[in-house]
């Protein structure tokens, strides 16, 4: 089973979550941002499972010597 799912929009828009949340998220956004009413079923053809979990990233430290004498 698929733990986390994520979809993509043409006009940008993404989201991800479990399957329920997630096709709630496409939900709305296809009725608030383009005036679409969709199935669940067509939600959920637009996820795609999330190939690794997402992790923040960590802060990069500076390196090399740009700006030092």
């Amino acid at each position: 089973m698929v733990d986390e799912l994520m979809a993509t929009c043409d006009c940008g828009w993404t989201a991800r979550g479990p399957q329920d949340k997630l096709v709630d998220k496409i939900q709305e956004h296809a009725r608030e941002a383009h005036g679409l009413e969709i199935t669940p079923e067509q939600a959920l053809a637009q996820a795609r499972p999330v190939e690794e979990p997402w992790q923040p990233r960590s802060p990069t430290t500076p390196t090399g010597s740009l700006g030092q004498r």
